[in-house]
């Protein structure tokens, strides 16, 4: 009985999954590895009631906090395969076969990448992130219409943007508007 109650599982969220985090504890998962928060201990009746511990259980403000913390997660594990995406591009440019397979299927995966963290980011409050979305998709959008053929001044900015993108999660408001400033500045130069 025990075991039911304290060996819950904590909840993860990615683009595509949410829920209990099935990965095996001995087989350290790449976010482990770089010692990121990637799961979110819910809410458990059972463990409340069973510990006397009435903080544990569910309740309306429980939830929320938990949904708010698993939006934040995707948020991250989505910026993060942005910036992976990015990175690989550019890395590859030069390689005409990869980039006839991969340029455009790759940049419309940041499109659906970008709209995942739109939704999520209407549960989190984190409405500085708005701005930093739609550069990302202004950099990739003529990429997209000149794909496969994409020049090593546009990956290197969406690289930069994405990178961007993906900093803005771990800053306030204020420190992620003034890195957006600086970013825009940063791609006339470029």
């Amino acid at each position: 009985m025990d075991a039911l109650i304290t060996a819950r599982k904590p909840f993860i969220e990615t683009e595509s999954y949410l829920g209990p985090d099935r990965r095996s504890p001995d087989r350290p998962s790449p976010e482990r590895l770089r010692g990121g928060e990637q799961s979110v201990e819910v809410p458990n009746a059972l463990r409340a009631q069973v510990e006397d511990r009435p903080d544990l259980a569910p309740s309306p403000d429980a939830i929320e906090v938990a949904r708010i913390s698993l939006e934040r997660i995707k948020i991250t594990n989505v910026a993060r395969r942005i910036c992976v995406i990015a990175k690989v591009l550019r890395k590859n440019r030069k390689d005409a076969a990869f980039m006839a397979a991969k340029a455009k299927p790759e940049l419309g995966a940041i499109n659906k990448s970008l709209a995942v963290i739109r939704r999520a980011l209407a549960v989190t409050e984190m409405d500085h992130m708005y701005p930093f979305c739609d550069y990302v998709e202004q950099v990739t959008e003529p990429m997209l219409r000149s794909a496969p053929k994409l020049d090593a001044k546009s990956l290197a900015l969406l690289e930069q943007t994405a990178l961007a993108l993906r900093v803005a999660i771990d800053v306030d408001e204020e420190t992620a508007n003034a890195a957006f400033g600086l970013s825009k500045e940063v791609a006339k130069i470029v």
